[in-house]
């Protein structure tokens, strides 16, 4: 069901229906390689393992990490989304912590689009907005103790 707002001397614009739920469907939309929102602006982030496994049709017994994608096309950008593959990249890390540095390289390494385009900011770019954007992901200072610049990300 669609609203019509009307503002006195501006063009009608169609709302979607308030009680209109983010379903499955709109996640695998916007995590589409065809959707818009294919590189980062996804309206919904899956935070509890279930669900993610739910939505990207991953079993119980597959490992949430980058390897449960499939692959692309070779030198294509895979088709999920940049916060779900920041996502994987941490979940599937052996403390289920990264720095961005280390997301990255987890891209790289997984996926032979990032490595070709290694030099190109804007997707590096667009993981560091989205890790400040989403409230599934979290930022812990590294220990003194622990060697290197930044902090490490996490997965709520």
């Amino acid at each position: 069901m669609r609203h019509d707002a009307v503002i006195p001397g501006q063009t009608r614009i169609h709302l979607p229906s308030p009680s209109a739920p983010q379903s499955q469907d709109a996640y695998a939309f916007a995590s589409s390689s065809n959707s818009p929102l294919r590189s980062g602006d996804d309206a919904y982030i899956p935070t509890s393992d279930a669900e993610v496994r739910r939505i990207l049709g991953l079993s119980p017994d597959q490992e949430l990490s980058l390897r449960a994608l499939p692959d692309p096309a070779p030198g294509q950008r895979p088709g999920q989304s940049i916060p779900t593959l920041s996502q994987l990249a941490i979940l599937g890390s052996p403390n289920k912590r990264l720095t961005l540095q280390e997301i990255y390289q987890a891209l790289e390494e997984r996926f032979e689009w990032f490595a070709l385009n290694k030099d190109d900011k804007s997707w590096q770019n667009s993981i560091r907005h989205n890790l400040s954007l989403y409230k599934c992901f979290r930022r812990i200072q590294k220990p003194i103790t622990e060697p290197g610049k930044g902090s490490y990300w996490v997965v709520d």
